[in-house]
């Protein structure tokens, strides 16, 4: 993501807490090692949306408030082919 810290990826829980779901209205139901330790937290009962984010020892996902304004991915290929 270059010099970019943190960009939306279209990942929300905002129609029931804890079911994560893409954009399209798919379920992210496949649990995943790409949340950051301790997360997705809902701090404050106010994060309902999914982001990629720079920590300080890796990019991982984080939950943050959607009304929150931010770069985004429209798509992303995570993997690399060798």
């Amino acid at each position: 993501m270059g010099n970019i810290k943190r960009a939306w990826i279209g990942l929300s829980d905002r129609d029931s807490e804890g079911t994560w779901k893409w954009v399209d209205g798919t379920e992210q139901t496949i649990s995943t090692g790409f949340w950051y330790k301790g997360e997705p937290n809902d701090e404050n009962n106010n994060e309902d949306c999914g982001e990629m984010c720079t920590f300080p020892d890796k990019m991982a996902w984080n939950d943050r408030p959607c009304s929150q304004q931010s770069n985004w991915i429209c798509k992303k290929n995570m993997f690399k082919k060798w």
